[in-house]
């Protein structure tokens, strides 16, 4: 998981009771917890979410069903559960409101809010489906038997961005809320690094979708002020995300206009 500090461990099939277990270990797997039962043999999948990391969600093979853990793992409650036969399903890493799940009849649906509500993306589709969501980099793969099937999604790409060097070398690492926020249309993104190093700073939707990447490359030690222009996005709630060496940090915009 992303919080090396919560390590979850996923046991298929427990042997003399076809049950699958999730285990939590909190000493970099010295000691093991059992915190989630479920009903079927297999748990294909687990994930969590860079904004939120106290947030976890496992999949079950049988009856598609989706638990959600809001403490860590701690626990897990039903979250959704599909009334189509199961097969398998996913949930996108960058964000948990994102889900897809197949079943056996050759169908595959997708969740773009939580499974509040669902869409069909079978079209194509010659079997079970299942899938494995990658919204960073514009599409949905689903397989069948030994097939694998791609579905595109289109995702705009703001190149409206400057960045300006700022004097003096900073003694640790920080990412600083951005400047005016609400904003409308343009703002300004301020990090440090003490260390020259490779640094990515993106922006994401709240879907998870990258809507642009301002940063990615390699940075000299200092400080840096970059300038997001998003007239080409709508209004609403975005994130932004810097990754460089052992440093990784996310905040939360507005966009208004």
């Amino acid at each position: 998981m992303h919080d090396s500090s919560k390590i979850l461990f996923v046991a298929d099939g427990i042997t003399g009771s076809g049950q699958a277990k999730v285990f939590k270990s909190v000493n970099g797997g010295v000691n093991w917890t059992d915190v989630h039962t479920a009903a079927s043999s297999e748990i294909p999948s687990m994930a969590n979410t860079v904004f939120d990391q106290s947030l976890i969600w496992t999949t079950e093979w049988s009856g598609s069903t989706i638990y959600r853990s809001t403490n860590h793992g701690d626990n897990f409650s039903v979250h959704h559960n599909n009334t189509f036969s199961g097969w398998g399903s996913d949930i996108c890493h960058e964000d948990p409101t994102l889900l897809i799940t197949g079943s056996w009849g050759a169908s595959a649906v997708i969740s773009l809010n939580a499974g509040a509500n669902w869409t069909n993306i079978s079209s194509g589709l010659g079997g079970h489906g299942g899938g494995i969501m990658i919204p960073d980099r514009g599409y949905i793969l689903c397989h069948q038997g030994s097939n694998v099937y791609k579905l595109n999604a289109t995702y705009s790409v703001i190149t409206g961005v400057s960045e300006n060097t700022i004097s003096g070398i900073p003694n640790d690492f920080m990412l600083s809320q951005n400047y005016p926020n609400p904003f409308n249309p343009s703002t300004k993104i301020n990090f440090s690094i003490p260390n020259s190093s490779n640094v990515v700073l993106k922006i994401y939707n709240e879907l998870g979708a990258e809507v642009a990447s301002l940063v990615e490359g390699y940075r000299n030690a200092g400080s840096y002020e970059v300038n997001f222009d998003a007239s080409g996005l709508s209004s609403g709630i975005y994130f932004y995300k810097i990754q460089t060496g052992s440093f990784s940090e996310t905040k939360k915009m507005m966009l208004i206009k």
